[in-house]
Order: C-alpha cells, then sequence, then structure tokens
C-alpha cells in the first residue's frame, strides 16, 4: 500500500518535499547557532566574566592571561595562567597557580547568559595550604566561603535558580603546606583530585597521590589515597567530616625519610589506613599500621618480624591536634569491636598512650608507654633485630608488665617480670629456674636491679645495668665459675664484650668458683671497655667429718 501510495507521488512534490527537508536542517543549524554562539561572541569579555565569577565562588581575587574558546566536542574554554591570589593574612604566595585550565560549559546554560562550568580541569597545578602561628588555616575562609553560596548538586541535569557546581578535577598536582612562611619539605606529588557536590549541603573529595620531600630524593614512596565528606556548617570546627585513607606499598626505609626527613634504619613492608568521623573540631580518628618483614638495614636476620599497630584518638582536624591518642603495639592484628573494645586482649602487647600531641609540632604531653603483660620471647625477638650476636637458640620464658611516664628530664616508672630460663649452675646445666627482675628509671636513666644469674644459695653471680642517654654500664659481681661465665658471654654477647680480656682467669676451664667484680662501660655506637675490681679465687667450701 505504501509503495502504491508513493508511485503517486509526482515530481514536482518530491522537489517540494525535498526543498521542505532543506529548509528544516537550515532551520535547525540556525537555532544551534544562535543558541551557543551568542554568548560567545566577545571571548575578551567573557575573560572578565570568568574571573569574576571564579573570585565570587572562592572568595579570593582570580586572574587570568588569555582563554581560548572551545567549539568541540562540547563548548568550553582553554584558560591560560590562572592564579588565585592569597589572603594577605596568609602570605603573598597565591593558593592555587596553573598554567593550563579546561573549563567546559553547560549547554543548557548559555542561552540564559550564566557562566555555568559543567567540569573544570587542572593540568598540573601547584596549591598551598597555609598554617598561621595563631592555628588559623588559609583554606578556612574558602570553605566557610563556600559553604554560605547556594549551589545545586553536581550531577542535576536541568538548570535551576542555584547554579550547578562543577566537578573539579586535577592531574599531576602538587600539594604544599606551609607553616607561617615556612614550606615544610614534605609534600605530596603527581596528585589526581576530584571535587564534586552530590548534594547540596555535602561535597565529596577524592586525592590519590605519591608522598615526597623537597629537601633530598626519595624513590619508591608508595601511594595515598583519600576520600572524605564534608558537610556545610556556620563554623569551621562544626562542619562534619568522614573520611578515609590508606597508604599503600610503602618501603619502611623510604616512609620514614618522607616523615622524619631521614632514614631510622629499619626495613620492611609498611600498610597504613585511618578512619576519621565526626566534626573538624572533634573526630575520632583510626588507624592501622601492619609491619611486615621487619628488620634493621644493618643485617638480615635468621628471623624478622611481623607488627601490628592499632591507634585511636580524638582529633581536632582544624588545628591538628590529638586528644587522648592511644596506640597498641602486638605482633598479631587486634580486632575491633567499636571504638576503643577489641574482642580479646592481645598476648603480648605495648601500649603508648598521652594526654595530648601537636602534630605541627610533635609536641606531647603525659606520655606512657607501658604493657599489662608482654612476652619476653618477643622483646628477645626485638633484640636479635638490633644486633646478629644475639643467639637464636636460647628463647627465654617469662613474662613483664608496668608502664613509664614521660617526665621533663627523661622517663619515670617500673617494669617488672619473672623470666625462665636454664640455670648456670653446673649441677643442674639442663634445670630452669625462674627469678623475679625489675627495671626503674628515675629520668635519665634506666636501672636494671641486680639480678642473679647463678641461683647460687651463696655469694651467688649477680648482674645489674644502668643506661642513659650518652651510653650503658653493666656490672657482674660475686662468684662463678668459668664455666659459668662462658655460658653468660654465649647467652648476651652483644653485653658480655671484654669479660675475660678484663679477667684473664675466666678464660680458664677450671670449675672452681671465683670471685668476680667487673664494670664494663659503652658509649652508644663505641665499643665496650671493662674493668675488674677484684680477680682473686674464692675459698673452697670446706667438707664435713
Amino acid at each position: 500500500m505504501d509503495e502504491l501510495e508513493e508511485s503517486a507521488v509526482t515530481p514536482e512534490q518530491r522537489r517540494r518535499r525535498k526543498r521542505r527537508a532543506i529548509w528544516v536542517l537550515a532551520v535547525v543549524v540556525v537555532l544551534i547557532a544562535l543558541v551557543i554562539t551568542p554568548p560567545l561572541l566577545n571571548v575578551n569579555r567573557l575573560r572578565k566574566r570568568i574571573a569574576t565569577s571564579m573570585s565570587q565562588s572562592l572568595g579570593r581575587p582570580v586572574h587570568l592571561d588569555s582563554v581560548t574558546l572551545n567549539v568541540l566536542p562540547v563548548p568550553g574554554f582553554t584558560l591560560q595562567n590562572l592564579v588565585v591570589d592569597e589572603d594577605p593574612a596568609f602570605g603573598s604566595e597565591p593558593v592555587l597557580s596553573a598554567y593550563t585550565v579546561k573549563a567546559s560549559l553547560r549547554a543548557s546554560s548559555l542561552w540564559r547568559r550564566q557562566v555555568e562550568f559543567g567540569t573544570i580541569h587542572f593540568e598540573q597545578p601547584s596549591v598551598n595550604l597555609v598554617r598561621r602561628a595563631d592555628g588559623r588555616w588559609n583554606f578556612e575562609s574558602i570553605l566557610l566561603h563556600a559553604a554560605q553560596e547556594d549551589a545545586a548538586p553536581t550531577a542535576q541535569t536541568k538548570p535551576g535558580p542555584a547554579p550547578r557546581f562543577p566537578y573539579i578535577e586535577a592531574t599531576g598536582a602538587r600539594l604544599n603546606v606551609k607553616l607561617g612562611d615556612e614550606k615544610m619539605p614534605a609534600a605530596l606529588t603527581e596528585a589526581d583530585f576530584a571535587l564534586w557536590l552530590p548534594s547540596p549541603q555535602q561535597w565529596k573529595v577524592r586525592i590519590e597521590a605519591k608522598p615526597a620531600r623537597t629537601d633530598m630524593n626519595v624513590s619508591e614512596t608508595g601511594l595515598l589515597h583519600i576520600e572524605a565528606t564534608l558537610e556545610r556548617a556556620a563554623r569551621l570546627e562544626d562542619v562534619p567530616i568522614e573520611l578515609t585513607a590508606a597508604w599503600r606499598q610503602a618501603p619502611l626505609g623510604e616512609a620514614t625519610r618522607v616523615l622524619t626527613g631521614s632514614d631510622a634504619g629499619w626495613r620492611g613492608d609498611v600498610d597504613a589506613s585511618a578512619t576519621l568521623h565526626g566534626t573538624l573540631g572533634d573526630a575520632v580518628l583510626g588507624g592501622n599500621l601492619k609491619l611486615r618483614n621487619l628488620r634493621r638495614a644493618e643485617f638480615i636476620p635468621e628471623k624478622m618480624l611481623d607488627v601490628s599497630v592499632e591507634c585511636s584518638a580524638h582529633m581536632a582536624v582544624n588545628v591538628a591536634v590529638l586528644h587522648q591518642p592511644a596506640c597498641t603495639v602486638s605482633p598479631t592484628p587486634i580486632r575491633h569491636l567499636g571504638f576503643g573494645a577489641v574482642d580479646t586482649a592481645p598476648e603480648s602487647a605495648v601500649y603508648v598512650t598521652a594526654d595530648k600531641l601537636e602534630l605541627t609540632g610533635l609536641k606531647a604531653a603525659g606520655v606512657r608507654v607501658g604493657t599489662p603483660k608482654v612476652s619476653l620471647a618477643w622483646l628477645m625477638d626485638f633484640a636479635r633485630l638490633w644486633s646478629q650476636r644475639a643467639p637464636a637458640t636460647e628463647v627465654p620464658q617469662g613474662t613483664a608488665s608496668g608502664s613509664f611516664l614521660r617526665v621533663e628530664n627523661g622517663w619515670q616508672g617500673e617494669l617488672h617480670g619473672t623470666i625462665r630460663a636454664r640455670s648456670l649452675d653446673s649441677e643442674a646445666k639442663a634445670a630452669a629456674a625462674e627469678r623475679d627482675f625489675s627495671i626503674t628509671s628515675d629520668g635519665d636513666r634506666f636501672t636494671l636491679a641486680p639480678f642473679n644469674v647463678t641461683y647460687a644459695d651463696k655469694t651467688p653471680l649477680m648482674f645489674s645495668a644502668t643506661a642513659g642517654t650518652a651510653g650503658m654500664t653493666l656490672r657482674l659481681a660475686g662468684s662463678g665459675t668459668p664455666h659459668q661465665v662462658a655460658f653468660l658471654q654465649w647467652a648476651m654477647p652483644a653485653l658480655a664484650d671484654g669479660f675475660t680480656q678484663a679477667m684473664p682467669v675466666l678464660a680458664g676451664d677450671s670449675v672452681a668458683p671465683v670471685k668476680v667484680d667487673l664494670t664494663c662501660t659503652r658509649e652508644w655506637g663505641g665499643e665496650q671497655t671493662c674493668v675488674a675490681v677484684r680477680a682473686a679465687e674464692a675459698p673452697k667450701p670446706k667438707r664435713r667429718r
């Protein structure tokens, strides 16, 4: 039927249809040109309008060198040398600068003669976060100004009375932190950044970057990933925040160089994560740090350690202060049931707490290090990371507990426990005995109380030690056989240097006890020297008739 109707159309009617289609197409093209072209006829005049629009959004003066019009694939602009000025109260260096910025326009807003951006893309921008001496940050006014501006969600399809917030992104960005006029050497580089408005009262932020330093060459620093949600509030400290962060694939040596500016001499693999929820004035912080294959840089021990660190605190983000921070260091991860609660206590754990920690200057108050129970075998595993001379076969059994409080001139507290180890008595070589020990601190030095290493009933061989900021002093006094002293040197080779040199009589294989009174000193990083106060053969016990 359709073929019959088409065959009935005359050539004149076909020509009329063709001319009508051409006119319709021409009208459509003209309408499109009229819709898109009028607002863009004077690009130079729009340069000021674009800068003014950005200035109003940020609350800071914005400058542009030039604007280039883009028609395809979507209408937009390429901005050259964009600079966002700093508040003079925070310095003269710009808050943000970028050589190239590409901004796409929302086509639906053009005919309404509004400069409404769909996306704003910064290529390799530089951003400066500045903290003044009074604790105020330069981004506070920008954030509060943005909170006062009405904006529609980024994904809203139809225009409304409030302009739609653009999707802001950056690639290859650099983030610097300044304390006053001093720029910190630590920075984030090669950063990919995104900011958008999912709802009228909420911002979303995503950052992926590499930690770096400007004062030294560091490599393989891993990847830092941050996702955060912020909501509107009248005051900065009342801004609600939900944040998750993770630092992955960072070698421990390079991580310490980034954080402290020097290599701490430790090696291993680092995985760190953190969560933050609450407000910028009072948020609950939770963190986890996993160290795998932990060792010193000087040598590879027979056994490397895996360590888990769990932390919690209340954080005032706006002033970079932690209140009541607490960390648990243990050989195995701790499974949390909620803030401050765990399902089971670890068999070995060391706790580090403080009343307050200021992150900008790393100033802490009320620092305490302690443990309700820690395995001596686990502590010995740590000792073996420091020295190749710590024997790997002799594992002491026992536990210790106590705590030390940081005071003005050092540490104050006590650690006490029980050790179960093989006896040094020749009559019971294979036996094991238990003895109590204690370590105290009175400020600038730690003291190991005299400790019986032979377990003899009369004139035992006692070992004691003190350690301070300059070095350590050891003392071995009492009565013991060369065999017993040799065993002690084998059990503690790093602490027993110079025993036999100071008392040659201890180098023999005699079973007769001798009087021992040795004092050894060692400066940290130096060699140990021993001096014998007295070396004489002990009187043999009289035989009973």
